[in-house]
């Protein structure tokens, strides 16, 4: 009887001791479920929080800027902002054509000035005439004379052609290089390969002085000087960016290299041996087996290409100081601001401040960052699935 009982208590005790245990289980995962939550939420937060404020801000009357009330939601929603920062006095946004003014000097002589010679002011109707000799020339220039207008392309279409074309050339040549460290074997293979780990660890910001003479004096192992008696200067010019990424010597090139060549390595060899038996050579085996398997990582290193040469400041500043580069202008837009702000207030009558404030030259600042960023933001909208399917793949931790 006795054992009975015993067995009985027994049992009783390993009830409650597993119904506590699986309590304490239970609440462990509830905190730890909660602190996961709020870690998660602080992160974000901290990610989100100054956009949202530059957002904010960009819809912002300027009466709402100086107003204590206002914190975070405008009173004054408005447009202004974004209509003035890309305009042609602040970015240069939109493409612009204007109909040519035909100015007469005599009674025996007229010609046809653009824009850019003769500035019409709404305020005074008066034209400011500048030198007429140094108007553009060329092929664009005639297409416009002929036809009677003067178009601009504007720096969102201008960098959007330019930064495609040159992140096409430079994941094609990454591709190529990383495909061929990873499946051939050549003389001075692991010395190269940490030529290109240079590139990844080196700032171009310190061999901007060797490409700046490099390509101001620019030969090809001495052919061109031999053919037209003088090297060629390829600054201020979009072919010498575009030489940079073909050539695998671009902005992050290094790393574009080490991820393609991480993820050829990671694919089975018997898909080339199977393609070689069924009678494809190694250039097709490549387009038509490694290629297609490799997609998603080919549009996460472009993803990548592309967003950090349309943020990029140093290699436009180097070679298209001739072109309305995005990320250019925006480096300027404080003075530009502060230049649109005088000029509007220089016809408004005696006691304007022709100074910007600075709480107006602030919110214009985040507007032009909000306009440079909406087209990354769609571009990442479009490939989203192609870039989360090579990071879950690859295992890279962003």
């Amino acid at each position: 009887m006795s054992d009975i009982i015993y067995d009985e208590e027994r049992t009783a005790n390993w009830g409650k001791i597993s119904r506590n245990y699986h309590k304490k289980k239970k609440a462990l995962e509830i905190i730890y479920k909660i602190c996961r939550t709020v870690l998660l939420f602080g992160l974000c937060f901290l990610i989100l929080q100054p956009l949202l404020d530059k957002l904010s801000v960009s819809f912002m009357s300027e009466e709402d800027l100086y107003d204590s009330t206002v914190i975070s939601i405008p009173r004054n929603f408005t447009f202004e902002n974004y209509k003035v920062t890309a305009s042609r006095d602040v970015l240069k946004f939109w493409p612009s054509i204007e109909k040519v003014k035909t100015i007469t000097v005599d009674d025996s002589y007229s010609d046809d000035y653009y824009y850019d010679d003769y500035y019409y002011d709404d305020y005074d109707e008066e034209y400011y005439a500048y030198d007429t000799d140094s108007r553009e020339r060329g092929l664009w220039a005639f297409i416009q004379r002929l036809f009677g207008v003067s178009i601009e392309i504007g720096s969102l279409f201008q960098t959007l052609l330019i930064v495609l074309i040159s992140s096409v050339l430079q994941i094609a040549a990454c591709t190529l290089a990383a495909y061929g460290f990873a499946r051939y074997k050549f003389p001075l293979k692991n010395f190269w390969f940490f030529c290109v780990m240079l590139i990844i660890v080196v700032p171009p910001q310190t061999i901007m002085a060797s490409l700046y003479l490099n390509f101001h004096f620019f030969d090809f192992f001495g052919i061109i000087r031999a053919i037209t008696g003088e090297s060629v200067n390829l600054l201020n010019s979009v072919y010498g960016f575009w030489l940079l990424s073909a050539t695998g010597m671009g902005l992050k090139s290094g790393l574009y290299i080490f991820m393609l060549r991480q993820y050829f390595r990671g694919m089975p060899k018997e898909l080339e041996e199977a393609a070689w038996v069924d009678g494809c050579g190694k250039f097709k085996t490549f387009i038509r087996i490694m290629l297609p398997d490799a997609t998603p990582m080919l549009v996460s290193c472009f993803l990548f290409s592309f967003v950090w040469q349309w943020t990029d400041s140093l290699f436009s500043t180097l070679f298209l100081t001739n072109f309305d580069m995005l990320a250019r202008n925006l480096g300027s837009i404080t003075d530009r601001i502060i230049q649109y702000w005088s000029a509007i207030n220089s016809v408004s009558g005696v006691g304007v401040a022709s100074t910007a404030p600075v709480a107006y030259v602030q919110a214009m600042m985040a507007t032009g960052m909000l306009i440079c960023l909406a087209p990354l933001i769609i571009l990442y909208l479009i490939a989203q699935k192609a870039f989360v399917e090579s990071l879950s793949q690859t295992g890279i931790k962003m």
